[in-house]
């Protein structure tokens, strides 16, 4: 009889364990969660106050890739003019002296409004090596980042391929849910 309560116990404070353990890390992947979910949170709110920024100083022509218009039309409307673009750095190349950034047209980020994706896919950008400097430098302390927004003096437009001078930059930063934050 005696070892049937025993048993009884054990196994109740068994199940009690497991229970009491599960909550507990229940609770902790939760607020885990909730971490990241800041974190992620913070993050957007700099890429966002930070191409803001750049937007208010440059005035750049936005919104443009939401157009439906021909090339024509286009090339009509920003040719000359500075506009923000998106995009995710394929690659640099340098030409004798000069510095081009080749970039893939990507539609913007955290918005709300409704990204029609234009006939545009990328942008040829000039840029001089005080730039370089500056764009190697803070590709390296965000390693898996090539996403950015740039300000650019459009020179041409063609089919598939805007042309310009690069202004100013903004790489943004990304959040990996599985980087293991602390």
């Amino acid at each position: 009889m005696n070892s049937k309560i025993v048993s009884i116990v054990a196994i109740l404070l068994i199940i009690i364990c497991t229970f009491s353990c599960g909550i507990k890390e229940k609770k902790e992947k939760e607020k885990k969660e909730k971490k990241l979910d800041s974190i992620e949170s913070a993050i957007i709110t700099k890429n966002q106050d930070c191409i803001t920024a750049l937007e208010l100083k440059y005035r750049p022509i936005i919104f443009w890739d939401t157009s439906k218009f021909f090339t024509y039309k286009l090339q009509d409307m920003i040719v000359g003019n500075r506009i923000g673009i998106y995009g995710e750095i394929i690659d640099i190349t340098k030409v004798d002296t000069n510095y081009f950034l080749k970039l893939e047209y990507s539609e913007r980020p955290y918005s709300d409004f409704y990204n029609h994706k234009t006939f545009i896919e990328y942008a040829n950008i000039y840029f001089e090596k005080i730039n370089l400097i500056r764009l190697e430098t803070i590709l390296n302390s965000y390693e898996n980042s090539r996403k950015g927004y740039f300000i650019i003096k459009v020179n041409n437009v063609d089919s598939v391929t805007i042309k310009g001078d690069l202004i100013n930059f903004y790489i943004m930063e990304e959040f990996d849910r599985w980087a293991g934050y602390e």
